[in-house]
């Protein structure tokens, strides 16, 4: 339940710090072009790794929950926190 959570988390933060590697590039007078080139690469790196595992993990547990289901104990919550998911996912998107 809270991989999910953990994942949306994740992308949040990595667009956050993209968009404070690329807003810092022009606080400063002299930019170093190829550390901001180099910066923009090591954060696509970190996404997609973390991405990429956490999609690995979240189809491990769908497969062990498709052969052995579990039954919802507080589906409220389970529905609060898909719309604060969704509600992310909107805001992630409307993001430049």
């Amino acid at each position: 339940m809270t991989l999910p959570l953990l994942c949306v988390c994740a992308v949040l933060l990595g667009l956050c710090l993209a968009q404070s590697a690329d807003h810092s590039a022009y606080r400063c007078d002299v930019c170093d072009l190829w550390m901001e080139q180099r910066s923009g690469a090591l954060g696509g790196l970190y996404n997609a790794v973390f991405l990429i595992s956490m999609a690995f993990f979240m189809a491990i547990e769908a497969f062990q929950r498709f052969f052995a289901p579990e039954e919802i104990e507080q589906p409220n919550l389970v529905l609060i926190v898909s719309t604060i998911g969704l509600l992310f996912n909107f805001i992630a998107r409307t993001l430049p």
